[in-house]
């Protein structure tokens, strides 16, 4: 199966617009870094509506019929983010259209992928509390140890985790839940520009996580 097809364009674009010294980014040694997250492996630590939800996602996405999606998106808040820049359009069709089959199986297989790795718990600050898979949008990807490498090649191809090594954050296929169970996001790709992760919270997020729309 292809690997994140959309990585050549978005590197393109991520070094015309970074500066030499990217937006947010401060000269190596002037602050602590951030502590590395833990990564939720056992499913059964999570919150009974996460773990719901996480579950039907997979029972949609190995069913082959990416409209079994559709009645997940819809929440309380209004609906998944996706990476769309037209709002209005239909969030199946778009997923058919970013992937590689056009029918959406290959996002499908992604969704298996991602949610069959570690999660991570983010929320501090003012900012939303969310469980996100991959558990990579957490931790650089120089810091990945031998195994954790291992794991990012089951989702990724070493082409793919070498330009996100030059990036310098996780851009590929990620979605976060709320402690509620709500579908927050699911998106590709790095829609907030040459930003670097956020430091200082509960983990290092790419800035695409922090534009979510306020929990009620």
């Amino acid at each position: 199966m292809r690997r994140l097809s959309l990585l050549p364009i978005i590197f393109t674009g991520f070094c015309l617009a970074s500066a030499p010294a990217a937006r947010g980014q401060k000269p190596a040694g002037s602050a602590k870094a951030a502590a590395l997250p833990p990564i939720i492996y056992n499913m059964s630590a999570l919150p009974a509506p996460v773990r719901l939800m996480r579950e039907h996602i997979l029972a949609a996405a190995k069913s082959g019929n990416i409209e079994a999606l559709r009645p997940l998106f819809a929440h309380k808040n209004g609906a998944t983010r996706l990476m769309s820049d037209d709002s209005s359009q239909d969030p199946i069709t778009y997923l058919k259209e970013i992937s590689a089959d056009g029918q959406g199986l290959e996002v499908l297989a992604s969704l298996v992928q991602i949610l069959q790795t570690g999660a991570v718990h983010s929320g501090n600050n003012g900012r939303e509390e969310l469980y996100i898979w991959p558990y990579f949008v957490a931790v650089p990807p120089q810091k990945l140890s031998p195994a954790q490498i291992v794991e990012a090649y089951e989702i990724m191809s070493v082409d793919d985790l070498d330009t996100i090594k030059e990036i310098g954050h996780y851009i590929y296929f990620r979605l976060g839940l709320a402690p509620d169970g709500q579908w927050r996001f699911f998106l590709t790709g790095d829609d907030s520009g040459p930003a670097q992760p956020k430091r200082g919270d509960t983990i290092a997020l790419p800035d695409d996580s922090g534009d979510l729309p306020p929990a009620e």
